[in-house]
């Protein structure tokens, strides 16, 4: 049996199987490794392929503020980067209110942007590296709708 996916009575997406990882992990660079978000079936790819109902243009949104969020860390200032991507959180929920995104992309983003997994820059830095590899995942797969 894969550890990241069990097999259970009643059936988790893939994408409820992801988030119970990164809530079992410390912080998030210690699941969100450059082998685990970018390669094909990794998780990056798992969540791209069963995102349903996400509009290209709010996910490119969204992105905007994990790039600035992550350059932020980048120049040393994690509160900030830490505090542009709380802000984040409010906003997908609204797009899922609206109808503009899959509601799993926001369990998944409320489950890696919480303080307790946000300890330092390398955690920032790679969220924004796992968000940018659903955006070309989802590209590749043709699951974002325009």
């Amino acid at each position: 049996m894969n550890k990241y996916y069990s097999t259970q009575k009643n059936k988790q997406s893939p994408i409820d199987n992801i988030i119970s990882v990164i809530n079992n992990a410390k912080n998030l660079s210690k699941v969100l490794t450059v082998k685990a978000i970018s390669l094909p079936d990794a998780y990056a790819h798992t969540v791209a392929k069963n995102l349903r109902n996400t509009k290209n243009n709010q996910i490119r949104k969204f992105f905007e503020i994990v790039k600035k969020a992550e350059t932020e860390a980048v120049n040393d200032n994690l509160a900030n980067a830490k505090n542009i991507l709380f802000s984040l959180v409010p906003q997908v929920a609204y797009s899922v209110g609206r109808e503009l995104c899959d509601k799993k992309l926001y369990e998944l983003i409320a489950s890696c942007i919480k303080d307790e997994k946000l300890q330092n820059k390398e955690d920032v830095e790679m969220f924004a590296k796992f968000f940018e590899a659903i955006v070309a995942y989802g590209k590749f797969e043709n699951t974002l709708k325009n």
